[in-house]
C-alpha cells in the first residue's frame, strides 16, 4: 500500500486514520433498500413509522413480549424486531439508529432484529 502511496496518481487515495488498527473494521450506516437476508452487523437508521400492539409469544426462554415496529428511510421501509423493554424505548415518530443489527425473513418478509448484541439508539424523540 505504501507503494502506491508514493505514485502520484494513486496519492489522493491514500489516508491515515488516526488511531485506526488493522483489526477493526469501518462500519458505515447503511440505506434500509441496501439489507439483506442474513445480513449481520448492520447500522442503521430510520424513522418508526408504526408500532403493533405487543403480543405475548412463547420461546425456548419462557414467555416474552414481542411487537412489529416499520422502520423508514429516503430508501425503503422495513420491519423491525421489538422484544420486552425495547418496544417501551421507542414510538411513532422517534428517529433511531440500530447498531449491529442482524437480517432474517419471517413469513416472507425481511426483518430487522436487533439481539443481544446490538442497540437501539434513540437520535430524536417525536
Amino acid at each position: 500500500m505504501k507503494f502506491l502511496c508514493s505514485i502520484p496518481i494513486f496519492k489522493n487515495l491514500c489516508f491515515n486514520i488516526p488511531n485506526f488498527k488493522k483489526h477493526q473494521t469501518l462500519k458505515f450506516s447503511m440505506k434500509i433498500s441496501e439489507l439483506r437476508k442474513g445480513a449481520k452487523n448492520v447500522d442503521v437508521r430510520g424513522v418508526i413509522i408504526e408500532i403493533s400492539e405487543p403480543r405475548e409469544v412463547n420461546t425456548i426462554y419462557g414467555k416474552k413480549l414481542v411487537a412489529n415496529a416499520t422502520l423508514e428511510d429516503e430508501s425503503g421501509r422495513i420491519k423491525l424486531s421489538l422484544w420486552e423493554k425495547q418496544i417501551q424505548q421507542v414510538r411513532v415518530g422517534d428517529i433511531v439508529e440500530i447498531k449491529n443489527g442482524y437480517l432474517t425473513e419471517f413469513r416472507d418478509e425481511l426483518q430487522l432484529n436487533v439481539g443481544k448484541y446490538g442497540k437501539i439508539l434513540v437520535v430524536r424523540k417525536e
